[in-house]
């Protein structure tokens, strides 16, 4: 499924969605195209490399390459954000410099930003409520977030690692889990998966758990009345636990940020 939120001078707007059941796409596309999943995590194949892709992750596509896409969880599609800048946006984002979109897009991904995250669920849980102006601005700054990401550093040998460990964290979800219980389900050290998963992803394994249920709260709270509920639903000890980390990481409470999508409805 594919929702168009918006389409003019900028470039294409859209929200896709790729259900479990159904095959993953492959192929190419024509365009440069910046996205985020809002929900769920998909496996991206360019070539030899391999990333696994979530909410914590920017995704960076190549006009004219190939790809293919893959459900690294068993029985979760995905869904997110795209945004296919005109060929004008991408020369403006470039500076005008061809080696600069090259230097843009030389990497698959990129470490995503809490306000990354935060404009892509506004931006498909609002835009029929937005502005187009709004909606071009939100746009705008979601792909100057992403590429103001440093790209992580080659990981030879240790990308499957990381990979493996982002697939279990989203497997268990929200359940409780030790250090030692990830490197057991990836098969290495916990002192390891530490170093290897700081080093790949710039934070560590602990808080990259933490955005990924912070990333669900966004998509969760315009519909969920209990916010204690949702709150022992995500692996919070608590209403104040959720509503601390969520404040400290999108500079808004829950309430003003559920308040936000209700008065827009």
């Amino acid at each position: 499924m594919r929702r168009l939120l918006h389409v003019g001078h900028l470039g294409l707007v859209e929200h896709y969605s790729v259900s479990a059941p159904n095959a993953p796409p492959k192929g190419f596309s024509p365009d440069f195209q910046f996205a985020i999943p809002v929900f769920g995590a998909l496996g991206w194949r360019v070539g030899k490399l391999e990333s696994l892709v979530d909410a914590n992750t920017g995704l960076f596509i190549r006009g004219g390459e190939e790809f293919s896409e893959e459900h690294p969880i068993p029985g979760i599609g995905h869904s997110g954000l795209i945004v296919t800048p005109s060929a004008t946006a991408i020369d403006e984002l470039g500076g005008g410099r061809k080696d600069k979109v090259q230097e843009i897009f030389a990497t698959d991904t990129r470490p995503a930003s809490a306000k990354a995250q935060m404009l892509a669920h506004r931006l498909v849980g609002r835009a029929e409520s937005m502005t187009q102006i709004e909606i071009e601005e939100h746009s705008i700054e979601f792909m100057h977030e992403l590429i103001r990401a440093k790209s992580p550093p080659a990981m030879n040998g240790t990308q499957k690692v990381i990979n493996r460990a982002k697939e279990v964290l989203h497997e268990l979800d929200c359940e409780p889990l030790t250090l030692a219980d990830v490197a057991s389900q990836v098969g290495v050290t916990p002192i390891y998966l530490t170093q290897a998963f700081k080093r790949s992803e710039g934070i560590p394994l602990y808080r990259y758990q933490s955005r990924l249920r912070l990333s669900r709260a966004l998509a969760e709270l315009p519909f969920n009345e209990s916010l204690t509920a949702l709150a022992l639903d995500l692996g919070f000890s608590s209403h104040s636990h959720f509503a601390a980390v969520f404040r400290s990481v999108f500079d808004v409470s829950p309430s003003c940020y559920r308040s936000e999508f209700l008065q827009a409805a």
